[in-house]
């Protein structure tokens, strides 16, 4: 065999474990917003399934834990979903882009497009700083949001704030659990 056909047996097995493993997280994390909307009575607690409409039960549900312990009303969940909308299209366009000048500069005429590659690559590096810069600040309200769940829902919620922060993977689990004890 080419060394070429190794190169994309492997692209393709990480990518296909990539997905599964998305895949059995976002099930998991699905099955605890769930049945925590359930439990806390929101409506339209089905939407907890739909992979972007998850962002914004999760949010709803730290609006409800918002308003449950007086504070005043929040709108993370209208926040939380405009960020990972734009964090979604501003890294669509950069791979788009990327994969576009990227093609360009392959083909047959790329000697004339080595001087013009770098600079027209730089709209593609514009997109990805956005979606970095709107990545981070919808990382931080998604944890300010699990904070506010972990706070109305569990008593040791510092310590599982922290562990969260540091391993992500635990956070469907963590949901799921303090979704069955909530009563």
């Amino acid at each position: 065999m080419k060394p070429g056909v190794f190169s994309a047996l492997y692209l393709f097995a990480g990518t296909v474990l990539l997905v599964g493993v998305s895949l059995v997280m976002h099930l998991f994390h699905s099955f605890g917003l769930h049945g925590l909307a359930k439990r806390r009575g929101i409506k339209g607690y089905g939407w907890s399934w739909m992979p972007v409409a998850k962002i914004f039960m999760q949010g709803r549900i730290a609006d409800d834990c918002n308003l449950q312990t007086g504070h005043k009303k929040t709108y993370y969940r209208y926040i939380l979903l405009f960020l990972w909308s734009g964090f979604l299209i501003a890294s669509l366009v950069y791979c788009l882009l990327y994969a576009y000048w990227t093609l360009r500069a392959f083909d047959e005429m790329a000697i004339f497009l080595e001087l013009t590659f770098y600079d027209q690559f730089g709209a593609a590096k514009i997109f990805l700083g956005l979606a970095f810069a709107i990545g981070t600040v919808f990382l931080i309200f998604y944890y300010i949001a699990l904070h506010k769940l972990y706070k109305s829902c569990a008593r040791h919620h510092t310590a599982l704030f922290v562990l969260s922060i540091i391993f992500p993977i635990i956070i469907p689990f963590v949901i799921i659990v303090i979704g069955r004890g909530e009563s």
